[in-house]
């Protein structure tokens, strides 16, 4: 499975899922989806650190 961030910011981000047949390559199933942090406890959105944002931007280089 890869993962490619098209959107990320402080409080979530969308990202396409690609999952590929590791023999021929075939892309066999595709997505999208937008996840956002969130804490049940404070029924709140949570922030993503400097460090943690630019880990998941490295993902879609």
């Amino acid at each position: 499975m890869r993962f490619i961030v098209l959107r990320a910011d402080r409080t979530g981000a969308v990202l396409r899922e690609i999952v590929q047949d590791s023999n021929t390559q075939r892309v066999i199933a595709e997505g999208v989806s937008e996840v956002e942090l969130w804490d049940a406890s404070m029924s709140g959105r949570l922030k993503m650190s400097d460090e943690q944002l630019a880990a998941l931007r490295r993902l879609s280089e």
